[in-house]
């Protein structure tokens, strides 16, 4: 009968390679794949777009001529910070891994104030989420004095008459609110209620005059006050 036999040199190379060889060969190719188009078997991500937009009417819904808020810092975890841009607008491109839940975080520019949910949970889909953050303005604080008005009328004087001008054209800057407080000694109801309605039809036609496209939402206090400042206006209170 013919035997066939293996040779020594054919037998070691049937033979397992060491353990260290294996090791060094997978090392050597790991070094090797970015250099061989990018090729990676990562799990894919999911880019988390979406803007962060001036609430005018306070609704949290982002409805139309309502401008993005540019400057907004986004962090969706895991050091994934963004600043929206001009148009208030963010891309994360990979925030997460599909069908996960992130927490996204918004930091907002002085002195907006949110009106949506912030921060919130996300459950980010296969390929792409949006997500939209609503922020607003502190109201513009209009204070009445007794001063303000002619003695016994509700009819302003010329100079409160100027000023109000200018307030109402402050409001341009995206504010979509005015609080009106009546801060003066008068006792007289009927004249005080008289006195805060007719500012309140003036900063009403002034501001249809501007032509804005929002609505303007004004509200009202009577209060005492010590006596007034020169200044018609103050900024709201941080």
């Amino acid at each position: 009968m013919r035997r066939s036999f293996v040779g020594k040199e054919s037998t070691r190379n049937c033979l397992p390679l060491p353990a260290k060889t294996i090791i060094r060969a997978l090392t050597s190719l790991i070094a090797v794949l970015p250099l061989l188009g990018g090729v990676s078997y990562a799990a894919p991500c999911v880019r988390l777009e979406g803007a962060v937009y001036n609430d005018l009417n306070r609704n949290g819904v982002l409805d139309a001529n309502e401008p993005g808020i540019s400057g907004a810092r986004v962090h969706a975890g895991m050091g994934l910070d963004v600043t929206t841009n001009e148009n208030g607008r963010y891309t994360v491109e990979c925030a997460a891994k599909p069908d996960t839940r992130i927490v996204v975080r918004l930091d907002l520019p002085a002195p907006y104030k949110s009106t949506t949910p912030n921060p919130v949970v996300v459950r980010v889909s296969d390929e792409m989420s949006v997500l939209l953050f609503g922020a607003a303005l502190d109201p513009m604080q209009l204070r009445l004095w007794d001063e303000t008005f002619r003695p016994g009328s509700i009819k302003l004087t010329n100079s409160a008459l100027a000023d109000l001008e200018k307030v109402v054209s402050m409001l341009r800057d995206g504010r979509s609110e005015v609080e009106i407080i009546y801060a003066g000694a008068e006792r007289n109801p009927t004249l005080v209620l008289g006195r805060i309605r007719f500012v309140e039809e003036i900063v009403s036609a002034l501001w249809r005059a501007q032509g804005e496209h929002w609505s303007l939402r004004i509200t009202r206090q009577w209060r005492v006050e010590e006596h007034p400042p020169s200044m018609l206006l103050r900024e709201p209170r941080p």
